[in-house]
């Protein structure tokens, strides 16, 4: 976990690296990126395991499990919501330093709704303001250029599903039934479940990957009927119902043979609304809405609806737009510069994550003598804001490096393109824990990373990414990741992710250290060459 209370990693299903993130990060800086989407699935995967050890009786663990759900939930409203838009961030990225970026997820803002995440306010901010483009809401807002149509510049039916529940819950009429066209509009272009759509123009023609019948398509498009026409919810020990019908869809709805536990549910809504106005079990009026789960036999439900929308409803609509490409940045001597980005009206030069500096020019006059990283956004006419150049790290003159052979046996592997006399190899069999000792002139905070090479597997797809402990004088200081960098690939050198400790005046004793908790999902090949740390004074 982040010291911002966030969990580290990749952003939900958005798992094709150039897609959704800078084309300068690296796997490691995917690792180290903050995501709202997937945050809000530990939030609730923390929740879940907190009940199921409640039933289970285990006390400790269901209050340590609560707790770690309560601090992702504050995390994530204090460092992803964005009060200016109305919506969450999709993620904080970056190095030594990490910085918000303003795009939407849709999934992820969906699923802060859905899980209570967002409070009332909020859940009806996200589904008024976020950008709704012409064939539904977009995996990202805005749009990535350069890049081909699939998670970028893309619709994906399920994740419209999500969008479309959360509009339910945050009883937005308007995006409801915005939600439910967009869905079938494509099933009743092409006749089958696509898994994507382009998002400028709505054909899956031009997608980089698609299939047809795809089932979480497809389910998503049932959900319609169960989870919004019919508003069926499961709980703990019974079937809960809540309805959202738009006026423009008012009739009467009815759904048979629908089994639930023992019993066998005939149900039927008409009417239209945001609540449920009366709820009969076999002709009998309630107010319990809700079949219990030791019901046996046939049921029949009747559902009226209270024929009104108590909250405002509206969808932002927006064209499909694109952000300026990242600017390609360089320092030189006491000067950060960049090279001009045709169609940028300015410039935010970023000192430490944090921005310092409007302009028009390219230069920006940096401080020596000191660890500071810079980057620099190019902001377009409309207001939108690129993404951040690639990180440019100037070393404090109190900067470290130390061979790893010069402690530990040099390996026989062939490789080339290393620093030094060799390098040492670290794997499920060989120097699971290995000691290193560094003399460090000043106390203080420093920034660690380590040159390796991974060549197990190719750098985007694979499951071969070596994981291990960090330790500081005995103490957890974090996680290294090393991932593969190419098959067969063993003379391309890279850095890993950063870390940044604390170490004392003189001998500190560093240790790298794969337990059980450092296992990949490959589990044997969990492998990697270590040429040199690093250590930078901060």
């Amino acid at each position: 976990m982040d010291p911002t209370g966030l969990v580290k990693g990749e952003s939900s299903f958005l798992d094709w690296r150039e897609q959704t993130y800078p084309k300068w990060m690296e796997p490691t800086d995917i690792f180290e990126s903050l995501t709202l989407g997937t945050n809000a699935v530990f939030y609730q995967s923390f929740n879940i395991l907190a009940k199921m050890s409640e039933m289970l009786n285990q006390k400790a663990d269901a209050k340590k499990y609560a707790t770690f759900a309560t601090k992702i939930k504050k995390a994530i409203n204090k460092n992803l919501w964005l009060a200016d838009k109305g919506y969450y961030a999709q993620y904080m990225y970056g190095r030594k330093n990490k910085m918000v970026s303003p795009r939407s997820e849709t999934l992820g803002e969906a699923l802060t709704i859905l899980f209570g995440i967002a409070n009332d306010t909020q859940q009806k901010s996200i589904i008024q303001n976020m950008p709704f483009t012409p064939y539904g809401a977009s995996c990202i807002y805005p749009q990535i250029p350069n890049i081909p149509p699939y998670h970028n510049n893309g619709i994906w039916p399920f994740v419209q599903t999500y969008w479309l529940l959360a509009s339910a819950k945050a009883k937005n009429e308007a995006a409801v039934l915005e939600g439910i066209a967009s869905i079938y509009r494509p099933e009743a272009m092409f006749l089958t479940n696509k898994e994507n759509f382009v998002a400028e123009n709505g054909d899956y023609l031009g997608t980089q990957i698609n299939s047809s019948n795809m089932l979480w398509s497809l389910s998503g498009s049932l959900a319609i009927v169960h989870k919004v026409i019919f508003g069926i919810y499961y709980e703990d020990g019974y079937l809960k119902f809540n309805p959202f019908i738009p006026e423009k869809l008012k009739g009467t709805y009815t759904l048979s043979n629908y089994r639930y536990s023992n019993s066998n549910l005939t149900i039927t809504v008409s009417g239209y609304g945001d609540a449920i106005q009366s709820f009969k079990v076999n002709g009998k009026e309630t107010n319990s809405i809700v079949i219990p789960d030791n019901m046996q036999g046939d049921v029949k439900v009747e559902i009226v609806m209270n024929q009104q929308f108590k909250a405002v409803s509206g969808v932002n609509h927006q064209p499909v737009k694109f952000t300026l490409p990242a600017p390609q940045a360089s320092i030189n001597a006491t000067t950060f510069s960049w090279q001009p980005v045709q169609g940028a009206v300015k410039y935010l030069v970023v000192e430490d994550g944090k921005v310092v500096k409007e302009q028009t020019q390219t230069t920006f006059t940096i401080k020596l003598n000191q660890t500071k990283e810079y980057q620099v956004i190019a902001v377009d006419k409309d207001g939108l804001e690129s993404f951040a150049s690639d990180p440019v790290l100037v070393k404090h003159p109190i900067t470290i490096q130390k061979e790893w052979e010069s402690s530990i046996t040099k390996s026989n592997f062939k490789a080339q393109g290393y620093s030094g006399d060799g390098f040492i190899e670290t794997s499920t069999t060989q120097n699971q824990s290995i000691d290193i000792a560094i003399d460090a002139p000043a106390k203080g905070n420093y920034l660690v990373r380590i040159q390796y090479a991974n060549g197990n597997g190719p750098y985007n797809t694979d499951n071969k990414c070596a994981i291990r402990l960090f330790q500081v004088n005995g103490r957890d200081a974090g996680t290294f990741v090393f991932p593969q960098r190419g098959k067969d690939e063993w003379s391309e050198w890279v850095l890993s992710n950063d870390l940044i400790v604390k170490l004392k005046k003189g001998k500190n004793k560093l240790r790298l250290v794969k337990t059980e908790n450092q296992d990949n999902m490959n589990i044997e090949i969990n492998h990697a060459l270590l040429d040199y740390i690093e250590l930078i004074k901060l």
